[in-house]
């Protein structure tokens, strides 16, 4: 009897021992991992991304010349009643340019902007050769002549110096104000050229309406002129050629009503057979001052082929 009680005991024992190792083996190596792996790693991770601010960029700053005296504004693009910024002077920036309404500014100190067109210029293209002036309107000398094409840098507006208009362009060495004027900027009409008859020996002249040396012009020939007539001291002229112009009465001419019946004559004074009587009352064209032939006063009117005919001027 107790040989089977042991028996019996024997068994019981070694089955428990059996089932609280499983057991044990089971639950507590996957309690284990998923407390390690799972849940402890990923409560983790999260912590450290939700705690983790985006990083600020500092705003870069710069020195810039105020090239214009400039008024201040808000970040609106409202006028500050504040003092004028001098020309002149470097104001620390900050960043590039914003837009504001419809024009660019930078923003040089708390609820602070200035024109961007004050400090950057525009760039034009100069479209003629053009000098530097200062302030008071002469001419600055410590800057060679700006060329026909080149860029020139312009700042603010256009000035008024003694009458005529100027861009600022900038400072010199010595910290003057340089300027050139406007009208160097401005594009040039295109010169329509046309040929024209010159109908009495000409003198060609400057655009100053001085007359040239050596530049007498043959009446008869056919010259390209530029545009209309200009007016150059009181008197009308084309241009033909850079710089040479000729008077536009030697090309043109006047109209001048007959006042009786008129024969046309040659340069010689005699009568030229092959032109008809010209009426009273008609309109003919003259061309140039009287001229006098064999002691009589007449007006040249044109040509027949390369023949200059003329009628007397008494007849006018």
């Amino acid at each position: 009897m107790s040989d089977f009680y042991s028996l019996i005991s024997y068994f019981y024992n070694k089955q428990g021992a059996s089932t609280g190792t499983n057991t044990g083996s089971t639950n507590t190596g996957s309690g284990s991992n998923t407390g390690n792996t799972n849940t402890g790693s990923n409560t983790s991770s999260s912590t450290a991304s939700s705690s983790q601010a985006p990083a600020t960029q500092p705003v870069t700053t710069k020195k810039l010349r105020l090239m214009w005296n400039a008024y201040s504004y808000d970040a609106s693009g409202k006028k500050l009643a504040v003092k004028a910024l001098k020309a002149g002077q470097y104001l620390k920036v900050y960043g590039s340019a914003v837009t504001i309404g419809s024009s660019k500014y930078y923003k040089y100190a708390d609820g602070k902007y200035v024109k961007a067109g004050n400090i950057d210029g525009t760039s034009r293209t100069l479209t003629g050769n053009a000098w530097t002036y200062t302030i008071s309107g002469s001419r600055e000398w410590s800057t060679t002549k700006l060329l026909k094409g080149s860029k020139v840098t312009t700042y603010g507006s256009q000035v008024k110096i003694k009458g005529k208009a100027y861009y600022m362009t900038g400072f010199t060495s010595n910290n003057v104000a340089k300027y050139v004027k406007a009208v160097n900027f401005q594009p040039k009409p295109v010169e329509v050229s046309t040929s024209k008859r010159l109908m009495r020996n000409s003198y060609s002249y400057s655009a100053a309406g001085k007359k040239l040396p050596d530049s007498m012009l043959k009446a008869g020939q056919y010259l390209k002129v530029y545009g209309s007539a200009v007016t150059i001291r009181k008197a009308k002229y084309y241009k033909y050629a850079n710089g040479k112009y000729v008077n536009a009465g030697n090309i043109d001419g006047t109209s001048r009503p007959l006042k009786h019946n008129a024969y046309v004559y040659t340069v010689k004074g005699a009568r030229n057979w092959n032109e008809a009587k010209r009426l009273k009352g008609t309109a003919v064209v003259t061309y140039g001052s009287r001229v006098k032939l064999s002691g009589k006063y007449y007006y040249m009117v044109g040509f027949s082929g390369q023949t200059a005919l003329y009628i007397k001027a008494g007849n006018f």
